[in-house]
């Protein structure tokens, strides 16, 4: 029995799913990619499902289509980036498709949908209504996957951020972010991330010595190194050391509650963004 492909509704239902699955990924590792990448990605991987029209292929020509697929997807939407953050990108891409392909199978127990599948592709051929219903079943499941991962706690919470060094203290507009994972390689205490604009009150000279100067990420040995920490960091923009300092004092203030905590400040150069000026690790926030 031949069955009749809408291509719009092969496109739209496909895109959406990519699109939820993206969203899920960017929640899930915090990433920071726009929503226009994200639609690009979407796009991507509902144009791969055209594949449903070739003639039908082998088990293993069409796992490599998934996977390039796969790649394809996670590359339009969150280069650039490094490596080690690509291939972790990939993974968590792989791990919600998983948990959404088991969702999508109590979706079709309970309503039955006629469905095609072929070379990989999926072909769900359903109503503006079961459409709604697939893309709140989809926020759904992000929500679960966030909450069961703990990465929702403090993902995106705006705080105050007091400083205290030296008898001076300065008040900073703060965002907690469990993408910021930065220790302090001696200490191993969590590493906040703040503007230097903002920090010049109670910020040693050692620090301002060093961001005066321009040095290399191997050249550590320089005298004006001595008396502050220097963080490795890698992020997006590629990767380097931030020099660091531990304050005399270090306060959070998240909805009506004080968090006092043990942590370095590195301190950066750039505009970090215009509604904060620090980043807080969440495990301050957690523990």
């Amino acid at each position: 029995m031949h069955r009749v492909i809408y291509i719009d509704i092969l496109f739209c239902v496909n895109f959406i799913i990519d699109f939820m699955l993206l969203l899920s990924v960017r929640k899930f590792l915090s990433l920071k990619a726009r929503y226009r990448r994200m639609v690009l990605g979407g796009l991507v991987g509902a144009t791969s499902s055209f594949v449903i029209f070739l003639p039908p292929m082998n088990e293993f020509l069409s796992l490599i289509i998934r996977l390039v697929t796969a790649f394809a997807v996670v590359f339009a939407t969150f280069f650039p980036t490094s490596r080690k953050s690509f291939l972790k990108s990939v993974s968590a891409y792989f791990l919600i498709t998983f948990c959404f392909c088991g969702a999508c199978i109590a979706f079709f127990m309970l309503f039955s949908p006629p469905v095609a599948i072929r070379n990989g592709a999926v072909y769900i051929d359903i109503s503006p209504i079961m459409l709604v219903g697939i893309i709140l079943a989809c926020y759904i499941i992000i929500r679960i996957i966030c909450r069961v991962s703990g990465r929702s706690l403090a993902s995106q919470e705006i705080c105050w951020l007091v400083v205290e060094n030296n008898e001076k203290s300065v008040k900073l507009i703060a965002k907690t972010d469990t993408g910021n994972m930065l220790k302090e390689p001696f200490s191993n205490l969590p590493v906040i991330v703040a503007e230097r604009e903002k920090l010049e009150v109670v910020l040693p000279s050692e620090i301002s010595d060093y961001l005066a100067k321009t040095v290399s990420v191997s050249d550590t040995s320089c005298d004006y190194v001595s008396g502050i920490r220097l963080v490795p960091y890698n992020s997006v923009g590629g990767e380097g050391l931030l020099p660091a300092f531990k304050p005399d004092s270090i306060k959070v203030i998240l909805n009506g509650k004080n968090i006092e905590s043990e942590a370095y400040i590195a301190v950066t150069s750039r505009r970090l963004s215009e509604s904060f000026s620090a980043i807080i690790p969440s495990e301050i926030i957690l523990n």
